[in-house]
């Protein structure tokens, strides 16, 4: 049976571009991420515009820092690490409409899926990266706005070449990553790629050193749960109310030890959007020590580094 090669047109999403209405919803619907949005829209803008950090030396030492010619030198890879449901992908897709607003030009996004991994035929992978780092390279000529490149799963991409479960297939992934990395850096192109992973540990350390940036995105603390149980509730729980799904929600003690906090999604997937559904199928109003009950009982998402021997 003959093979059909995957092309990057299969590994890449569609272009998705900002501002738009929809991505300014999905943006302000994340909580305790405020920092992070604040962070990364200005490296990103000082990604896509270096001039700007010249202009800023001139300015005020009337001279180019060295410093300054580091900073625009640096590659335009930015990592994103923490648990599953912390808000990473959520962010990375997003964030582009921060970055229109505020640079009020427009921003464009692409995603690369996993499926860019084990095709199963040698010299495949590489050949499928480098067209896809190509292909990218091409939207923005064509648009001439910033793109904002995420590889999501990126420890499926990115492990360490020296780990002994390391195939050649996956090393030659990993060179050709780092090249066209290197390449973006020399490049007058506006590209921004952001590399997602739950275990930041198994990442090439030559890829984290390559880094301008790594953000770690934690588990909600008692002021974030109540932020976003409040936004996810709205006029339907009093603060009251709010306040006991809170002190629900605290992380439970086993034992001797205290268990792991509730994820983002574990709060919104696995709890908030069950209990509307049954209050909306028996057509009842929504009772603050049911749902407090049920948090009780909701077991965390695991740490990615416990399900990993």
């Amino acid at each position: 049976m003959e093979h059909k090669r995957i092309t990057a047109r299969d590994v890449l999403s569609k272009t998705v571009s900002f501002p738009s209405d929809e991505a300014q919803a999905r943006l302000s619907h994340l909580v305790g991420l405020d920092g992070h949005i604040k962070a990364l829209t200005r490296d990103l803008r000082l990604i896509f515009d270096p001039q700007m950090v010249d202009a800023w030396s001139k300015r005020h030492y009337r001279s180019l820092l060295p410093v300054a010619e580091l900073v625009k030198d640096a590659v335009p890879l930015i990592i994103f690490e923490g648990d599953v449901g912390t808000g990473k992908t959520a962010l990375a897709e997003t964030i582009g409409q921060q970055i229109a607003i505020d640079g009020d030009y427009g921003v464009h996004l692409v995603k690369m899926s996993t499926r860019v991994r084990g095709t199963g035929y040698v010299g495949e992978m590489g050949t499928l990266l480098a067209e896809s780092f190509k292909h990218i390279e091409g939207i923005w000529a064509k648009e001439a706005e910033p793109i904002i490149f995420v590889i999501d799963e990126a420890d499926s991409l990115l492990t360490a070449r020296a780990s002994e479960q390391h195939h050649h297939e996956d090393k030659s992934g990993v060179n050709t990553i780092l090249q066209h990395l290197d390449e973006f850096r020399r490049s007058a192109a506006q590209i921004g790629v952001i590399a997602i992973t739950n275990r930041v540990g198994i990442l090439d350390p030559a890829v984290r050193r390559r880094a301008t940036s790594v953000f770690k995105f934690e588990r909600p603390n008692e002021h974030q749960r109540h932020e976003l149980l409040q936004r996810l509730f709205d006029s339907a729980l009093s603060d009251e109310d709010i306040s006991l799904l809170v002190t629900a929600s605290n992380p439970k003690t086993d034992g001797s030890e205290v268990r792991i906090p509730l994820t983002y999604s574990d709060l919104t997937l696995r709890f908030a959007i069950p209990a509307i559904r049954e209050a909306a199928w028996r057509d009842g109003k929504l009772d603050a020590q049911s749902l407090a009950k049920a948090l009780e009982f909701l077991v965390p998402t695991p740490c990615m580094s416990d399900l990993v021997g």
